[in-house]
């Protein structure tokens, strides 16, 4: 029980944990893109501060470019001196050529051409546009004066003097202009070292939060990482708990499965007994006390024989292993056999068992007749158990649907009825409803639950409504496909063969080591007038089979020294071809079909299982000999 809590506690852990680590890891992303979002606003900064950079850049190269233009206003003002001088009119080219420097120089610095060395777009800076205005005007009257210049072989008194007050004037300009360079210089130069300093905070500060935000990141990253590793390694580890815990869950209902079998059997032998020997005393013309006593044994066989039938249906389930058949059969004769079973159940209780049965007697369908009969007989017998009085009906008819032929089924009762609180419940494994454990009713509580899960196997659907004191209504509706008639395998209401005539004198090798149940057998054998040997186990039957010849060998599958298998297969060994062949019928108390598989494959005919009523001893005697030939 310790062990069971903490393997739960630990699933229920592997389940719960995650979802506290996956909480993390949402916050830790969350946290890395706010970090993300933050890196992306400090990329825009820096590029504005890269914009910064290269006004600066640019006004410093502006700067320069000025300094060009004084040096050059400086050589076209001695150009122009040593013209007067001179007269020589190489001055005059060099004046002309220097003012073409000055132009060029001046023409970068157009603050309407996006020229950033007044401050660049939007900056305002002592209207940067009238000072260029100015010094292009300025410019302009340094060009056009210097066509005034005529150079004369013979120069006169008066020219001279006319030259020498266009120079004059030309001399003022360009040191105007130059006055007016150096100052415009001065003033940008001011505001470069201006910009400097600013830049420079700006880029301390820009850094300083880069680098706190950057350690940030790295360090929620590195938090991420590690945390997601972490997780990786516990979700590794958790599933390997899981897939480690699933396989010992599939061990366990294997081996609970193995030890429901082996209980099975255990309790099927004696009850073969118990059974047996109850129903030959029916049989018996005994007093009424006897009687009614012997029906009490049979009775409380019968119930106990359905416990165990029902706990095993359950761990086929869980393991796997509940098979659905797919032999063709007719619903209207499975219909027809649970209400006659069923309805000695009722008359004995006092209540009427209704049926309205809407089946063409020809239908013939492919599916598990058995496990159908096992579902409508759960539920009558489940109707008839809580209804004190009243009427139980069973209403069942046919339909189509996607190419199916579909079986559907009503049972109805007057009983003790569900309340809603239990109605959730009422499929459940091993659950019983209040009322029912008030009405001190007896069962498993498997019953629905097997039920359900043997519909649903089949691809149908079970339900239920109910109300308390107003009775139960369950329903339910299984899809088949549809045969021809001829495959159909007749009902028990066929006309059976004169088995008294078919099996007399037939000589028989009864191979059993429990003395009960081959007391029984014998008992059976001798009351339909056949003969037998008896053996205790494989080795006294196998030599027996040697010394005689038998008609039939009936073994049980579990003995001492040489068991059933073992000895079917010295059977089919044998030298003698015809002895070879003799049909053998395996008396067993396994009911697993792994088990049945194992023994027809080893050379057995056919199977009884344990416990085994008269009838259907002889049935299997007869069907096994007529099928697998007899010794005349």
């Amino acid at each position: 029980m310790n062990n069971s809590f903490s393997r739960s506690a630990r699933i229920e852990a592997a389940f719960k944990t995650p979802l506290l680590r996956y909480g993390l890891i949402v916050i830790l992303i969350v946290f890395l893109f706010t970090g993300c979002f933050y890196l992306s606003l400090y990329f825009t900064r820096a590029q504005a501060l890269q914009n910064d950079v290269d006004r600066l850049v640019a006004v410093r190269e502006g700067s320069e470019l000025v300094d060009s233009g004084i040096v050059a206003l400086g050589g076209a003002d001695k150009s122009i001196a040593l013209y007067m001088a001179t007269g020589d009119s190489v001055y005059l080219r060099q004046y002309r050529s220097k003012i073409g420097i000055v132009y060029s120089v001046l023409r970068p610095l157009n603050p309407g051409k996006g020229s950033t060395f007044f401050g660049g777009p939007g900056e305002r800076h002592s209207k940067p546009a009238t000072v260029y205005s100015h010094m292009v005007s300025l410019i302009s009257r340094l060009e056009t004066a210097s066509p005034v210049f005529q150079q004369k072989a013979h120069p006169t008194p008066a020219s001279y003097y006319q030259d020498a007050a266009v120079a004059a004037g030309i001399s003022d300009t360009i040191h105007l202009l130059i006055s007016s360079l150096q100052a415009y210089k001065k003033q940008q130069q001011g505001y470069l070292y201006k910009r400097k300093d600013e830049l420079r905070g700006t880029l301390t500060m820009a850094f300083s939060e880069f680098s706190r935000l950057s350690l940030f990141t790295v360090l929620v990253l590195t938090i991420l990482i590690v945390t997601l590793l972490y997780n990786i390694w516990k979700i590794f580890h958790n599933e390997k708990a899981l897939v480690t815990y699933s396989q010992q869950a599939s061990r366990y209902a294997d081996a609970k499965s193995s030890f429901l079998a082996g209980m099975s059997h255990e309790i099927r032998t004696p009850l073969n007994s118990i059974i047996g020997f109850a129903e030959q005393l029916e049989q018996e013309s005994l007093p009424p006390g006897s009687a009614e006593q012997v029906r009490a044994i049979r009775s409380s066989s019968d119930m106990l024989l359905e416990v165990v039938n029902q706990i095993l249906d359950f761990s086929k389930y869980e393991t796997g292993k509940m098979n659905i058949g797919h032999s063709p059969f007719r619903p209207s004769e499975v219909l027809k056999e649970v209400i006659d079973t069923m309805r000695i159940l009722a008359d004995k209780k006092g209540i009427v068992l209704g049926h309205e049965l809407s089946f063409d007697r020809r239908l013939c369908l492919e599916g598990d007749a058995f496990r159908l009969k096992q579902v409508l007989i759960n539920l009558l017998s489940n109707a008839i158990k809580f209804t004190n009085k009243g009427e139980v009906r069973l209403k069942a008819w046919a339909g189509v649907a996607d190419d199916h032929t579909v079986v559907y089924a009503e049972v109805k009762d007057s009983g003790i009825g569900i309340d809603k609180q239990h109605m959730a419940l009422i499929f459940n494994e091993f659950s019983q409803v209040g009322a029912a454990q008030s009405e001190k009713q007896r069962g498993t509580g498997l019953g629905l639950a097997i039920c359900k899960k043997i519909v649903e196997l089949q691809h149908g659907a079970i339900q239920v409504k109910s109300a308390p004191g107003k009775g139960s209504v369950f329903s339910f509706h299984i899809p088949y496909n549809r045969v021809e008639d001829s495959p159909c395998i007749p009902g028990s209401g066929s006309e059976s063969p004169d088995l008294g005539q078919q099996l007399r004198d037939k000589h028989i090798l009864l191979a059993e080591d429990n003395k009960m149940s081959a007391l029984l057998a014998i008992t059976i054998l001798k009351k339909w007038k056949m003969t037998c040997d008896v053996a205790a186990n494989g080795v006294e039957a196998l030599a027996l089979f040697g010394k005689n010849v038998y008609d039939l060998v009936l073994t049980d599958i579990e003995m001492p020294e040489m068991g059933g298998v073992e000895l079917v297969k010295e059977i089919r060994v044998s030298n003698d071809l015809d002895k070879a062949t003799t049909p053998v019928l395996a008396l067993t108390a396994h009911v697993m079909k792994d088990d049945h598989d194992q023994y027809l494959d080893s050379g057995i005919n056919d199977i009884a299982v344990k416990p085994l009523l008269e009838r259907d001893l002889v049935e299997k005697i007869a069907h096994c000999l007529e099928k697998h030939g007899s010794r005349k």
